[in-house]
């Protein structure tokens, strides 16, 4: 059986901003500090992070809490351009500046052992595990060697290539009809049920449930595959 445990994402609206100026020391600390602390969520906890040469344009010099939203399309290879978000006068999230930053990380990553073609399933052998710069890689967190074996590569691959999850399809942990233990937290509290899966779903993937009884269809992240 397989543990999974629901997942809420709330997407807030953003409102642009104009007529931006320099911000002052202090609040380009706390924009530092903020793209740091969202970097580490993106990138995990092993990552170690350094930032450089931050440059942040501000509308008004915000008090409270800040988010930063680094671009879409930023790579870890070049500057990382991003937004700033605040509290507006209604508490509702606004963009409140923009900024751009050099940003330096050593994670651990996976290289690819060899040249590997396309529809190749990964093996212990094919793979190099690594602590470095990864280069040119999206600001999402790089699978281990343990989460690539049994893999299949989407793509021909050459030797000493950074492999990420985009490039390989994982095993699934979970198909469609699966009797799965689920797992959801409110507080302090742990609630375990079990629940049919409605989707396939390799690890780290959100998947659609069902309660048999009650005939409700929730969202889950698959933990892992094996015994609750």
């Amino acid at each position: 059986m397989q543990r999974l445990l629901p997942l809420l994402l709330v997407v807030a609206g953003v409102s642009p901003v104009y007529a931006q100026a320099p911000a002052s020391a202090a609040l380009q600390q706390r924009v530092a500090t903020a793209f740091v602390a969202e970097l580490r969520s993106r990138l995990g906890s092993s990552a170690e992070i350094t930032i450089g040469n931050v440059h942040v344009s501000v509308r008004e010099d915000k008090a409270g809490s800040l988010a930063v939203v680094p671009s879409p399309r930023a790579t870890l290879d070049a500057p990382v351009e991003f937004v700033i978000v605040g509290a507006g006068a209604s508490g509702k999230p606004m963009q409140v500046g923009r900024g751009r930053a050099d940003v330096f990380v050593s994670m651990p990553h996976v290289q690819a052992a060899r040249t590997l073609v396309r529809g190749s399933v990964l093996t212990p052998d094919d793979l190099v595990s690594i602590t470095g710069d990864p280069g040119g890689v999206p600001l999402k967190r790089l699978p281990t060697a343990m989460d690539l074996i049994g893999a299949t590569l989407r793509r021909d691959t050459a030797s000493g290539e950074v492999l990420t999850l985009q490039e390989a399809v994982l095993p699934l942990a979970v198909r469609a009809g699966d009797t799965v233990q689920a797992l959801a937290t409110i507080g302090t509290v742990q609630v375990w049920a079990e629940l049919t899966a409605v989707d396939n779903g390799a690890e780290g993937a959100v998947v659609r449930v069902v309660n048999r009884e009650t005939r409700r269809e929730l969202r889950a992240r698959v933990l892992r595959a094996g015994p609750a």
